[in-house]
């Protein structure tokens, strides 16, 4: 498992970097109601968190590659924009890492998962021999620690994020 943790790393953050070079145009919105600032909702929050780690566990690497670069894309394009309107680092810092600290194992986490299953797929597929049990086993403290980690990010980033930001910023 730590060899996809490892592996989920590397993917997330060369994604990361390649949104941040070259993807910025590909989030810019032309309606104005678009880029408003919503009040943020626990339940809303959590729900697209857990289903976004749902899909990257149980895609097997298939979609769990995919996916987690684009989570990756995702951000460091908003990282751009947000450099490029003027805004200060230090800014999208305060809105990202107070939740962010707990999303980003989880989401990491969630990619060793699908490359783990994977793995043990194509073992099978290959006709090795699988431990299915001590795989379950071996995996399960990781299961467990997703919901815990997707729970406290979304009530930090309900609760104090925004108010985080407004406090230092403002």
């Amino acid at each position: 498992m730590k060899k996809q943790l490892f592996i989920a790393t590397i993917i997330f953050m060369l994604s990361f970097i390649l949104g941040f070079l070259f993807l910025k145009g590909v989030f810019l919105f032309d309606e104005p109601e678009i880029m408003e600032v919503i009040e943020p909702n626990f339940f809303a929050i959590l729900f697209n968190n857990c289903c976004v780690c749902i899909f990257l566990i149980l895609g097997v690497g298939i979609i769990t590659v995919p996916l987690g670069a684009y989570q990756g894309l995702q951000l460091g394009a908003m990282l751009s924009i947000w450099l490029d309107s003027g805004s200060t680092l230090e800014g999208y810092a305060l809105l990202t890492l107070p939740h962010c600290i707990f999303e980003f194992p989880a989401l990491l986490i969630s990619i060793a998962l699908g490359l783990y299953s994977g793995k043990i797929l194509l073992d099978y597929y290959h006709n090795k021999k699988i431990q299915l049990k001590n795989s379950i086993i071996k995996v399960r403290k990781w299961l467990i620690s997703i919901p815990l980690l997707l729970i406290i990010a979304a009530l930090v980033e309900t609760f104090i994020t925004g108010n985080l930001y407004n406090h230092i910023m403002f």
